[in-house]
């Protein structure tokens, strides 16, 4: 399928609390080309997640569009942004949200069963294994590492085979080693399945090992480098 060409023309995004206008998003301008591997950084409050939640049709921007292959979604319906999000894009949180009653193998199979296509046990099964996951299959998160949890994670987010595949902070509560074990699988997955993929976080060793270096502050993007 190849990844999805996602271009973010004037972005705005405003929030009313109480009596004030609050600008989270201030006419962003920014592109990802189809199968890169984007790193997204800034501090607390520049905007990273209000970004990727627009991106992935989680959020509307106040003003502006965001174009999926040249195709606009500013006058789509819920149910055809539902639609879009769950065919098209994959998401990867700090907090890996695996339901503690499933297993493993489950939790990857999650997203066919909300969507109530067929299940496809086998390639959940190819999908952890790919991810190292292979012997814990049947194991429910509480007997899963950290690492492992969010390894679960990133499986479950490949399972309907995205084209867009957003990531924030995915190592925030992983050490280091892990966190470099996460960030690596994700570049390779990338790589090899031709995904777009943008991941937000404050770990600056990680950002200079992407090639493409997106850095925000204040609602704006800051600076963009390919290298």
């Amino acid at each position: 399928m190849g990844g999805l060409a996602v271009e973010v023309k004037n972005v705005s995004r405003s929030y009313r609390r109480a009596e004030r206008t609050i600008d989270v998003l201030r006419n962003l301008t920014t592109s990802l080309p189809s199968g890169s591997f984007t790193v997204l950084t800034g501090p607390s409050g520049a905007g990273k997640s209000t970004l990727l939640h627009l991106l992935g049709t989680l959020d509307r921007p106040t003003e502006g569009e965001i174009l999926y292959d040249g195709r606009s979604l500013v006058k789509a319906s819920d149910r055809e942004l539902a639609s879009f999000r769950n065919a098209r894009i994959g998401f990867i949180f700090q907090f890996h949200h695996l339901l503690p009653e499933f297993t493993a193998l489950e939790n990857v199979l999650m997203p066919t069963w909300i969507a109530g296509g067929r299940e496809n046990a086998d390639r959940a099964k190819t999908l952890l294994g790919e991810v190292g996951l292979e012997h814990r299959l049947d194991h429910k998160p509480s007997e899963l590492s950290g690492g492992e949890q969010q390894r679960v994670a990133v499986a479950r987010a490949l399972i309907m085979d995205p084209a867009l595949l957003l990531a924030d902070e995915p190592t925030g509560n992983l050490d280091s080693h892990t966190s470099l074990e996460v960030f690596t699988l994700l570049r390779t997955l990338s790589e090899r399945q031709a995904m777009t993929c943008l991941v937000a976080t404050h770990n600056e060793v990680l950002a200079r090992m992407a090639s493409r270096h997106l850095a925000m502050d204040d609602g704006v993007i800051v600076s963009a480098t390919v290298t």
